[in-house]
C-alpha cells in the first residue's frame, strides 16, 4: 500500500481556486486542477492532472432571534426660544451710576453688561477701544 502524501494549498486570489457560492443546495464550492509532475520540468506518461472540489454546505438556513421591545414613555417639552435679553451700558464713576451721555478724558466709564436670565449670559471677549489716531487698547483679552 502507497504512503499517501499530504498537501495543503492555501485558499488566495491568484493561486487559480474558483470559489462559487450555491444556494441549491446552499453552500460554497472549491474548485481547483492539480497537476501531479515527476520531473519539474519534462511531461511524463506517468504525469496526472486531478480536478479537485470541496463543498461546505451552510447548515443553519434560518436564523432567528428574539427581542424584547418595552412600550416607549413619551415626555412632552415644552421651551420658549430661552434666548435671554441683554444689555451694554457705559454708565459713569459705578456699577449704579448714571449712563454716561459723553465723557471727557480722565472720566471713569464702567462698561455694564446684563442679561435678564439667571440661567444664561453672555461673554464678552475681545473688547477694544481705539482713539481718533488709530491707537488700539485691550480693554479684555480673548478669556474674557
Amino acid at each position: 500500500m502507497a504512503t499517501p502524501f499530504y498537501f495543503h494549498i492555501p485558499y488566495q486570489s491568484d493561486c487559480q481556486v474558483r470559489r462559487e457560492r450555491l444556494q441549491d443546495p446552499r453552500g460554497i464550492s472549491y474548485n481547483v486542477i492539480v497537476i501531479v509532475q515527476h520531473h519539474r520540468l519534462f511531461v511524463t506518461a506517468a504525469d496526472k492532472a486531478y480536478s479537485v472540489s470541496c463543498f461546505y454546505r451552510d447548515t443553519q438556513t434560518n436564523l432567528e432571534q428574539q427581542l424584547q421591545i418595552g412600550d416607549l414613555t413619551t415626555q412632552i417639552i415644552t421651551q420658549s426660544d430661552g434666548t435671554p435679553t441683554c444689555a451694554y451700558d457705559v454708565l459713569q464713576e459705578s456699577m449704579n451710576g448714571p449712563i454716561a451721555k459723553y465723557a471727557n478724558i480722565g472720566d471713569v466709564l464702567v462698561h455694564k453688561f446684563t442679561c435678564d436670565s439667571p440661567d444664561m449670559g453672555i461673554l464678552v471677549h475681545s473688547c477694544r477701544v481705539r482713539d481718533a489716531t488709530g491707537n488700539e487698547f485691550a480693554l479684555l483679552n480673548e478669556r474674557g
